[in-house]
Order: structure tokens, then C-alpha cells, then sequence
């Protein structure tokens, strides 16, 4: 069907819904179908006419601004469309970048639990290394006490010896005191009794036996005395030193056990 208006420049409100044949003329241009005669009666077509003479400047207007609204969409849509583009390429390079960002932490990961994993060892051979150390200085220390024991004992039988060697002086001191008495008194007899110079003369040879005993015997004294006092004080070095020996001993063995209990490791005492 096509619409032919003889007049485009013809008011709308005039000829509307008319029904002469003065108005716009309707030309139908398909096949005849049967009964169309009865739906495209001439004031039928005059109708459509009139509607086409009132409406088709909207319908084009509505048309012309639903083509530029299309217009305006299809280029949101362009520019929404290369807004996706950009965006799917910068998700694509943030991928590239975190992958690669993640690969690096994982290989620095794998990395760090090698060193990790290396430390470890190394730490435990030191912490099996120290705790035989520690085992060691133990037992050191208890061969150490057992020596110190035995010495103070030694010290104390010697301190007996000692005791003994003095009451055995003082007992010497108190016979010597006896025999210079009997001396004195001899020697006194000797010079009142000049008359008996034989007498006395024979029995000079056994006062100097008793007196060349004594003097032996002093000495014998002295020589006992001087071995103990030079063996006490060998032993009282010898133990002074162990002594050293045991506390700087004992004060590693603090030292060591102060650094342990900073690792996790407790030693008993």
C-alpha cells in the first residue's frame, strides 16, 4: 500500500476523517486477496489517510529521535564496549602481574623454607653437638667432685696427722723438759761430787748416749714435722686449685645452661 498526498503543504486539521475523494490518495499495490474489497472500502482508506495526514510528522519525529536515541546508545554501547576492551586487558595484564607477582612469592616461599629447613638442621647437629658438651662437663664435673671429695679427705687425715704430730711434739717437749731436768740435776751432782770424778766419769758415756738420742730424736721431730707441713701445703694447693678448677667449672656450666634455657633447653642439676 503507498499513500500519495497531492498537497504536503496542507493544513492538518482541514479534510480530517473525510470522505471525499479530495484527499490524499491511497494506491494499493498488492495482489487482490478475496474479500479485501470489504476490509479496504474507500472510507476505510480515507480514514487511514487522514491518520496518515495528522500523525506522520510525529510518527518521523518519534522516528528521528528514536534513531538518535540509537544513535546515542549504539555509541554508549561502542564506548561502553571499549571501556570492557580496556578493562579486559588491564584485568588481563593485573592477572599477568599478580601471577608473576605470585610465582615470585612462591619461589621466595620455597626459598625461605630451604633456609628455613637448612637452619633447622644445622641448629639441631649444634643443639646435639651442646648437649653432648653438656653431658661431657657433666660428668667432668662429677669426677671433679669425687677428686675434691677425696682430697678433702686426704686434707682432713693429714689435718689428723698434724694433730697427732703436735701432741707427739708437746709429749717430746715434755720428755726433753724431764731429761734437761735430770740433766741439771746431774750436772749438779757433777760439780758437788769431785771426789767421785771416776765414778762419774765411767757413767759420762751413757749421758751422752741419752743426750745424742735426744738430739736424734728432735730431729727425727723436726724432719717429721717440716715433711708435714710441706705435704699440707702441697695439699692445700693442689686443693685450692681444684677448687678453681671445679667453680670456673661451674660457673661454664651456668654460662651454658643460661644459653640453652634461651634455645628451650632445660639441664637438671
Amino acid at each position: 500500500m503507498r499513500i500519495m498526498l497531492p498537497d504536503m503543504n496542507a493544513k492538518p486539521e482541514e479534510a480530517l476523517y473525510s470522505r471525499e475523494q479530495t484527499g490524499p490518495r491511497i494506491e494499493i499495490l498488492g495482489q487482490h486477496i478475496e474479500r479485501s474489497d470489504e476490509v479496504l472500502t474507500p472510507l476505510a482508506l480515507q480514514l487511514l489517510a487522514s491518520l496518515h495526514r495528522r500523525f506522520n510528522s510525529r510518527r518521523l519525529e518519534l522516528l528521528a529521535a528514536r534513531d538518535t536515541e540509537l544513535d546515542a546508545l549504539m555509541t554508549k554501547v561502542s564506548d561502553l564496549t571499549q571501556r570492557l576492551s580496556e578493562m579486559g586487558a588491564e584485568q588481563d595484564r593485573s592477572d599477568r602481574l599478580l601471577q608473576e607477582e605470585l610465582r615470585e612469592k612462591t619461589a621466595l616461599l620455597q626459598s625461605r623454607e630451604s633456609s628455613i629447613d637448612e637452619l633447622e638442621n644445622q641448629l639441631k647437629g649444634r643443639m646435639e653437638s651442646l648437649e653432648r658438651q653438656v653431658v661431657e662437663k657433666h660428668r667432668l664435673l662429677e669426677a671433679s667432685g669425687a677428686e675434691i671429695g677425696e682430697l678433702r679427705a686426704q686434707f682432713y687425715a693429714i689435718t689428723e696427722r698434724l694433730n697427732e704430730a703436735e701432741a707427739a711434739k708437746v709429749t717430746l717437749e715434755g720428755l726433753l723438759e724431764e731429761e734437761r731436768g735430770k740433766n741439771n740435776k746431774t750436772l749438779m751432782v757433777m760439780k758437788t761430787a769431785e771426789s767421785h770424778s771416776e765414778k762419774v766419769n765411767g757413767e759420762a758415756p751413757g749421758l751422752e748416749t741419752l743426750l745424742g738420742e735426744r738430739e736424734q730424736l728432735l730431729q727425727a721431730r723436726d724432719k717429721l714435722i717440716q715433711n708435714l707441713m710441706t705435704e699440707l701445703r702441697e695439699k692445700k694447693t693442689q686443693l685450692a686449685r681444684q677448687e678453681i678448677e671445679v667453680w670456673q667449672k661451674i660457673e661454664r656450666r651456668e654460662a651454658w645452661k643460661h644459653r640453652l634455657s634461651k634455645i628451650g633447653i632445660r639441664i637438671k642439676d
